[in-house]
């Protein structure tokens, strides 16, 4: 329960009577009692500390992380790493795990790592191939674990190269 204080001249609108609660109150002092001991003074009018107490060695003002001082991009706090590559779940564990600042601050990052991280890394390995072309020289491939290496983003099931495969001066369209 809480601890209740005598409010003197205005004690009247809080009585039991006037709040219409019926309940028995608690029975509390009317005045606060006084602490046993004595105020040993560590710091001068200045707000200097006094010779001979302790200095600690730590920032004054614990971990707290301002503004300024947080990092340029911010790792996510929760992640789900189920829809995601090995690589791309891999990147953001370590990127989540590298920020000791913010991981160690009082304020800062608390995360929240779900999901299920992909079995088999060979099912999502980028292979970079060699060759100009499609990305200013930098094409990307897969490899994937039935053995067909994709030449470009898709593998190749069953797809014919013929030359005029996607054509449509070949084809002839009878309307119906």
């Amino acid at each position: 329960m809480a601890t209740h204080y005598s409010a003197n001249q205005y004690q009247s609108a809080f009585t039991p009577k006037q709040l219409q609660s019926w309940n028995v109150p608690k029975a509390y002092k009317e005045r606060p009692s006084d602490h046993d001991g004595y105020t040993q003074f560590i710091a001068n009018e200045r707000g200097h500390l006094l010779p001979g107490v302790p200095r600690s060695q730590k920032n004054p003002w614990g971990t707290f992380i301002g503004t300024w001082d947080l990092p340029t991009k911010i790792p996510p706090s929760k992640v789900s790493l189920t829809s995601r590559s090995a690589v791309a779940s891999r990147r953001l564990t370590n990127w989540i795990q590298n920020s000791e600042a913010l991981l160690s601050a009082c304020n800062g990052l608390h995360p929240h790592i779900s999901g299920k991280v992909p079995t088999s890394p060979s099912c999502c390995l980028y292979v970079p191939k060699g060759g100009g072309g499609g990305l200013g020289g930098r094409e990307i491939g897969f490899t994937y674990p039935g053995g067909g290496g994709g030449g470009g983003f898709l593998p190749d099931h069953g797809k014919e190269s013929s030359p005029g495969a996607g054509s449509t001066e070949n084809q002839s369209s009878v309307p119906g």
